[in-house]
């Protein structure tokens, strides 16, 4: 890996994406297959172990020293709602890209993956400036203060994703995650990582700051290296009960906050 990166999708068509930059990476090859077809429709790089740990050092420095979780909700809902109208509107390439990466017909790759994904990330922004402050009512007979619930950002989110959903499963991880100023590193299944990827240009249109959004692809290795981090603060998977129960001991050391 080399931290010599650019914003522009390299040639080879992914890599991870870290930091705001496509990372060159030395990491396995991986053609996406066309399931209908078993035609390749991409190539691009997956991540290695090291690639994870620059995505969480990313991911932890933009939280704990970058603006996004210090923001205002006002300020977080605005480039949110640019990053969701940058979605939109690519919806038409979008569910073209779903069509030939997960096999669906055009009508459930437009409504559901796509149509459905899209307004489940609008609902997620429109949270994203909502006051959840609530008092907690006073005790009898102690009139000293009264208790406030106050909730804040968890910190880092990894996000693991499946290959059968994937589009709206990113939405789904992403949308609440950001929106309540947390920062994301997303790891999408090997055999769809393009609907991963295809939201790097429209973060770079909404000026999400570098850091927030980082996405590596990859297998068992890059999965295990994200779920055994102390440095990530939740865990969000979606996929069989085998591997939720790995994920779920392999956080449990570090006491990772898990949600399958």
């Amino acid at each position: 890996m080399t931290r010599n990166g650019t914003s522009r999708q390299p040639a080879a068509g992914f890599s991870p994406y870290i930091d705001g930059r496509w990372i060159d990476s030395d990491g396995p090859v991986n053609e996406v297959l066309d399931p209908a077809t078993e035609e390749v429709i991409a190539q691009g790089h997956d991540g290695t172990v090291r690639d994870v740990d620059a995505a969480i050092t990313a991911a932890r420095t933009a939280f704990d020293d970058g603006p996004w979780g210090r923001m205002s909700g006002v300020d977080r809902r605005r480039i949110l709602t640019r990053f969701a109208e940058a979605l939109d509107k690519r919806r038409a390439d979008i569910a073209d890209l779903v069509i030939a990466e997960t096999g669906a017909i055009p009508a459930i790759a437009e409504r559901l993956h796509v149509g459905v994904a899209l307004d489940h990330l609008a609902w997620a922004v429109e949270q994203a400036d909502r006051d959840r402050t609530r008092p907690l009512p006073p005790l009898p007979g102690h009139t000293l203060g009264a208790g406030v619930v106050v909730k804040e950002p968890c910190g880092v989110v990894g996000a693991i994703s499946a290959y059968n959903f994937p589009f709206f499963l990113n939405m789904a991880k992403l949308g609440g995650a950001l929106a309540t100023g947390n920062t994301v590193v997303l790891k999408p299944s090997p055999m769809t990582p393009l609907e991963a990827f295809v939201l790097v240009d429209a973060a770079h249109d909404a000026d999400l700051p570098p850091g927030v959004l980082n996405i590596v692809s990859g297998d068992v290795e890059v999965s295990q290296a994200l779920t055994t981090d102390p440095r990530v603060d939740v865990l969000t998977f979606t996929g069989s009960e085998r591997v939720g129960a790995l994920v779920s001991a392999q956080a449990a050391p570090n006491i990772t906050r898990v949600h399958l």
